[in-house]
């Protein structure tokens, strides 16, 4: 027998671990990267995450929200390998794990996260479903969503329940990339009604302990990318 159920239903039934999601304000102006079939150039979207400005931000965001065993989703593997050299540098004990690691590498980096040995994985691709370490308590979203079907697998990571494990924190950073205004209704479902944005800095989910938490600055974003759709 087959079962179709939404993550906010699951969690309604203490299948699955509440979240507080924070929507924190990306700095990068992706109008300016340019868009190719359906992503963003590697190369531009590399140039514009790499900025001194937006390793401090992710760090010291992720520094004050964050709780015990951290994945990180980044959009390459050059970021991934940029960004966890930032907070190594910054004293976090971090790793990178994606497809070119060894089963072997892949197996050592997840068990020395479920131990606590290590803080944070920064990762491409490679959490996006089948693998689950019900000990992960924080997300950190890096990268545009492209895809809203992957942005939804992503946040299951967090979702296992853990002995200890009150509720898992997602870090998502939101710009004005394709899909911001619209990826939001994963845990809105009518984010948008009589066509006009329907949100607030704080938004509880009923029956679900779960609390969304956004920006002031990501609401106006939000609100102005509904207004121009609207437009169009």
């Amino acid at each position: 027998m087959a079962i179709q159920i939404h993550f906010l239903d699951a969690i309604a039934r203490k299948w699955l671990s509440p979240f507080h999601y924070y929507g924190v304000k990306d700095d990068i102006d992706y109008s300016k990267i340019r868009w190719i079939g359906h992503h963003y150039d590697e190369e531009e979207l590399l140039q514009a995450q790499t900025q001194d400005a937006i390793f401090h931000k992710l760090h010291t965001e992720w520094k004050r929200l964050k709780q015990t065993r951290t994945i990180a989703f980044c959009a390459t593997v050059r970021q991934a390998e940029i960004v966890c050299a930032y907070f190594e540098g910054q004293g976090a004990i971090s790793r990178v794990l994606t497809g070119r690691n060894s089963a072997a590498e892949r197996t050592l980096i997840r068990e020395q996260l479920i131990a606590g040995s290590i803080d944070i994985i920064f990762t491409v691709d490679l959490f996006n479903e089948g693998v689950d370490i019900p000990t992960v308590d924080t997300l950190l979203f890096m990268r545009p969503t492209e895809s809203i079907a992957v942005f939804t697998q992503q946040i299951g990571r967090g979702l296992r329940l853990s002995d200890g494990k009150e509720h898992c924190v997602i870090i998502d950073f939101i710009g004005n990339y394709r899909n911001a205004d619209t990826k939001l209704a994963v845990f809105i479902p009518h984010l948008i009604e009589n066509g006009k944005m329907q949100l607030e800095t704080t938004v509880a989910i009923a029956d679900t302990g779960c609390v969304l938490n956004f920006d002031v600055s990501v609401i106006d974003l939000l609100a102005e990318m509904a207004r121009k759709k609207r437009s169009r």
